[in-house]
C-alpha cells in the first residue's frame, strides 16, 4: 500500500463542516496535535498569521472556547514547508476551483525551490467533501490547469509518469458528516453534529485505502468504496440528502409559515410514500442517463439504500433544516435554494435537459420552486 506524503491532516476551511470534522479526529478537541485548518488563498476570514484565535463551540453546558484547538497554517500558495499529507477540502463547491489553483501554485512554488520530484512526492492528497455532484467536472479542471503549467514551463515533464500520480491524488470524500455554524468571523460558535460516515472514491485505489486508515486510526467514521464511480455515490448521496434535506426543510414549515423542526425519521413518517418514490425513479432515471447507473440498475436498489441511511440518522436533524432555524432565528432567511440544494438541484437540471428528460425535469423544478415558496412563506411569517 502506498504511504502518505505524511500523517498530518489539514482541514479547508474552518467551517461548519470543517470544525465537525476537527472535533472528530481530535477526541473532540482533547488532541489536536497533527491537526491544521488552511484557508484559501480567496478567503476573506481566516487569515495567517492567526497564531492566537478562540473557536467557540455550543455544547449541553452553553457556549464553550476550546481550549486546544487546531492551529492555522498560511494558505497553499504561502506555505513554504510541506504541507499536511491530507487536505479534507469542504467548501462551497464553487470555491473548489480555488481550492485546486491553490494547489497548483503550491506545486508549482514547490518545483522552483527544488524540484518536479519533490514537489510531486510531497504534494498533498485532497479529499473533496462539499455537497454536490461535481467530482468529474473538477477532476477534468484539475487536468486542464496542470496541463496548462506544463504547456507554460511551469511545471516540466508531467507526462507519461507525474500525471497520473497528482490526478491520483485527488478523491471524492462523499459525506453525511454534519455540523451548524452561527454567526461568522470571531464571533461564530459551532455545532459539531454526531459521527457521519464519509465515503471516498476516486483517485487511486493504494491512495484512497491510506487514506481510509489513517482517518479511521484517527477517530473518523471512514469507508472506501473500490467498486462504484465517483459520480455513482454522488448520487446515491443526493438521493439521501434531497430525501432528508430539501424534503425536511419544506415539511418543518407549514401552512401558515410557522416553523417546527422535525427529525430525518419525522419527514419519512410525513411525507407521502409516493413522492419518496417519484423522487428516487427520477434521480435513477437521470442517473441511467449520464451512465452514473448501469442500464440496468433498479430504483428497488436505491430505496434499499435510503432506507437503511434513514434508518441509521433516524433521530438526526437534517443540516439544512438546523441551518433553516438558524437562519428564521436571526431573520437571514431568503427566498432562494440554500447552496447544499443548489449543489445537487441544479446539476441534476442540467444533466435532465441536456438528456432531454422533460418528466424528471418538471419534477425537480417544482420541488425547486416548492422549497422557495415555504421560504416565502416563514419570512412573512417571522417577519
Amino acid at each position: 500500500m502506498k504511504s502518505l506524503p505524511n500523517e498530518k491532516i489539514g482541514i479547508l476551511p474552518a467551517g461548519a463542516l470543517g470544525v465537525a470534522f476537527a472535533a472528530h479526529l481530535s477526541s473532540g478537541f482533547q488532541n489536536s496535535e497533527g491537526i491544521f485548518f488552511l484557508p484559501r488563498s480567496d478567503s476573506k476570514s481566516l487569515k495567517y498569521p492567526q497564531i492566537e484565535y478562540e473557536l467557540l463551540l455550543e455544547t449541553a453546558n452553553g457556549v464553550e472556547s476550546v481550549k486546544t484547538p487546531p492551529s492555522v497554517l498560511p494558505p497553499l500558495p504561502e506555505l513554504e514547508g510541506e504541507p499536511p499529507g491530507i487536505i479534507l477540502a469542504g467548501p462551497m463547491p464553487d470555491q473548489l476551483f480555488c481550492v485546486l489553483r491553490d494547489l497548483v501554485e503550491w506545486l508549482t512554488q514547490t518545483t522552483s525551490r527544488f524540484d518536479l520530484d519533490t514537489a510531486v512526492e510531497n504534494s498533498p492528497i485532497l479529499v473533496m467533501t462539499s455537497n454536490g455532484i461535481y467530482f468529474q467536472r473538477l477532476r477534468r479542471y484539475f487536468l486542464e490547469i496542470l496541463e496548462e503549467a506544463e504547456m507554460l514551463g511551469s511545471l516540466p515533464d508531467l507526462w507519461p509518469d507525474k500525471m497520473p500520480i497528482l490526478v491520483g491524488k485527488l478523491l471524492r470524500g462523499v459525506t453525511i458528516q454534519t455540523g451548524l455554524r452561527k454567526g461568522s468571523g470571531s464571533q461564530a460558535i459551532y455545532r459539531p453534529g454526531p459521527s457521519g460516515r464519509t465515503t471516498l472514491v476516486g483517485g487511486d485505489a493504494e491512495v484512497r485505502e491510506a487514506v481510509r486508515a489513517h482517518l479511521q486510526r484517527k477517530g473518523m467514521l471512514v469507508s472506501a468504496n473500490n467498486q462504484a464511480n465517483p459520480t455513482r455515490i454522488e448520487f446515491d448521496k443526493a438521493t439521501v440528502n434531497l430525501a432528508g434535506n430539501l424534503f425536511g426543510q419544506i415539511l418543518s414549515i407549514d401552512e401558515d409559515g410557522a416553523f417546527q423542526k422535525i427529525t430525518i425519521a419525522e419527514t419519512h413518517q410525513l411525507l407521502p410514500p409516493s413522492r419518496m418514490q417519484r423522487l428516487v425513479e427520477t434521480l435513477v432515471s437521470i442517473g441511467k442517463a449520464v451512465r452514473a447507473y448501469p442500464s440496468n440498475y433498479q430504483s428497488s436498489e436505491s430505496f434499499e439504500f435510503l432506507e437503511k441511511a434513514t434508518a441509521e440518522h433516524a433521530s438526526h436533524v437534517a443540516s439544512s433544516v438546523q441551518l433553516l432555524e438558524a437562519r428564521i432565528n436571526d431573520r437571514s432567511l431568503r427566498a432562494e435554494l440554500p447552496p447544499t440544494e443548489a449543489w445537487l438541484l441544479e446539476p441534476l437540471l442540467n444533466f435532465a435537459r441536456a438528456k432531454n428528460l422533460e418528466e424528471e425535469e418538471a419534477f425537480l423544478t417544482s420541488l425547486k420552486e416548492q422549497l422557495i415558496t415555504a421560504f416565502k412563506r416563514a419570512i412573512a411569517y417571522f417577519r
